[in-house]
């Protein structure tokens, strides 16, 4: 298999560290580590929250009674070891993270990841 080639942190506008968050988020979604939820209980959050694997486009991060759910933009904060978004987001990052549609699949969100790190801007149809 060939590897690979996604833009550098700088062609994307961001961070090595946000980039490589991204990165991890992506991996982790196509090794299956990542499952949509669909219905959760939302409940507050302690100083302690940790990624559970639990995805769902209609949340940044949020704690629930089956673990943290977390868009795209809040897994990569939880894989990558902090708030790493918090300074403002490139046009591209806001069209990734915000879909306008909780119901995206891990899948459809992995492509959108994908084509993020390859071109800047997520799919047209994202």
């Amino acid at each position: 298999m060939l590897a690979r080639s996604f833009l550098s942190a700088a062609e994307l506008g961001l961070s090595e560290a946000q980039r490589y968050a991204l990165i991890l988020t992506l991996n982790a979604m196509e090794r299956g580590e990542i499952r949509h939820v669909e219905d959760y209980v939302r409940m507050p959050c302690g100083s302690d929250v940790k990624f559970s694997g639990h995805f769902n486009m209609a949340d940044w991060i949020q704690c629930s009674d089956c673990g943290t759910v977390a868009c795209i933009g809040g897994t990569a904060e939880l894989l990558g070891g902090g708030p790493l978004f918090s300074g403002g987001l490139t046009p591209g990052l806001m069209d990734l993270f915000y879909s306008g549609n909780p119901h995206e699949s891990v899948e459809e969100a992995a492509v959108a990841l994908s084509t993020y790190l390859t071109t800047g801007s997520p799919p047209e149809d994202w």
